[in-house]
C-alpha cells in the first residue's frame, strides 16, 4: 500500500519476480496501526523515497527516525526533541573531544536554547523586520499590488525576498490558511538564521516554528482554542529543516 505523504510514489518493475513495486515514502502508516493495535511507543529508523525536488537542502532518498507515542501532544515531542539533541551533543563530546570542541568553534549556531514561535507570530514578526504592511502577507495576488515598492522596502533593510516566485505561489492559494503558509514559506523561512539568534547575536538558535494552518496540515489534530490550526511543529536549525511532528488527528470521523 503506497501512503503516508503527499509525494508522488516512485514505481518500478521486478524483471525476475514480473512484479510492480515501489520505493516506500514513509513507514507512518505500519507505524500507526501497531499504536492502534496497543504497542504505544514505536520507532523505526526508516530508509525513505520521496518522488519530488531535489537540491542541496533535499535529497529524494534519505534515512530517518520516525516515532509515535499515545498520549503524548506535540509539546511533548518539542520537548523530547531538544532533550534528543542535547542528549546527541554531551556524548559526541565524551566520545569525540577534540573534534567536538574544534566543531563548537566553528559551527554557526547553538543549542543553549531553542525558540517556539506559532506562525503568525513569525510572519507578523518577518512583516516588521521587512518594513512591510501587514496587507502583504494577504493582498500579493492583487493586480495593483506594489510588489516594487515592496521589494525596495525589503532590501533596504537586507532582505533579499524572492518576490517573483512569492506571487506565483499566492496566486495559487485558495484561502487564508495557504495564504499565510505561503507567506512564511517566503518571508520568514529564508531568514530564520538571521532572525533568531543567541543574546549576543553571534550564533543562531534553533526554531520550532508552530501552529500549522490547517489547509496544510490535513491528518494533524486542530488547536482546541483556534480549529483554523493545527497542532504541528517543524524544527528548523540553521535555516534548514530537521523534523515534522503534530498530535494526530483523532476524530473518528
Amino acid at each position: 500500500i503506497v501512503g503516508g505523504a503527499l509525494a508522488k510514489p516512485f514505481s518500478t518493475h521486478h524483471n525476475a519476480l514480473d512484479l510492480g513495486l515501489f520505493m516506500r515514502i514513509a513507514p507512518e502508516l505500519y507505524l500507526k496501526r501497531l499504536v492502534v493495535g496497543g504497542i504505544e511507543r514505536v520507532y523505526e529508523v526508516a530508509r525513505c523515497y520521496r518522488n519530488e525536488g531535489i537540491s542541496t537542502r533535499h535529497n529524494p532518498e534519505f534515512t530517518m527516525l520516525e516515532y509515535y507515542q499515545a498520549y503524548a501532544t506535540y509539546e511533548t515531542l518539542m520537548d523530547q526533541t531538544e532533550a534528543m539533541f542535547a542528549f546527541i551533543d554531551e556524548r559526541l563530546r565524551e566520545r569525540l573531544p577534540a573534534a567536538c570542541a574544534l566543531w563548537e568553534k566553528t559551527r554557526t549556531f547553538s543549542l543553549s536554547r531553542f525558540a517556539r514561535v506559532p506562525m503568525k507570530e513569525a510572519v507578523n514578526t518577518a512583516l516588521q523586520r521587512s518594513g512591510l504592511p501587514p496587507e502583504v502577507a494577504f493582498s500579493i495576488t492583487l493586480p495593483d499590488a506594489p510588489i516594487k515598492e515592496w521589494a525596495k522596502a525589503s532590501k533596504q533593510r537586507g532582505r533579499e525576498i524572492d518576490w517573483g516566485n512569492y506571487k506565483k505561489g499566492a496566486s495559487k492559494c485558495e484561502n487564508p490558511g495557504e495564504m499565510l503558509f505561503a507567506a512564511y514559506e517566503y518571508l520568514v523561512e529564508p531568514f530564520l538564521a538571521k532572525d533568531y539568534r543567541t543574546d549576543d547575536g553571534e550564533k543562531s538558535i534553533p526554531v520550532f516554528i508552530t501552529d500549522y494552518p490547517f489547509e496544510v496540515s490535513p491528518l494533524a489534530r486542530k488547536k482546541d482554542a483556534d480549529p483554523t490550526l493545527v497542532d504541528r511543529f517543524e524544527l528548523f536549525v540553521e535555516g534548514r529543516e530537521i523534523c515534522n511532528a503534530f498530535s494526530e488527528l483523532n476524530d473518528p470521523e
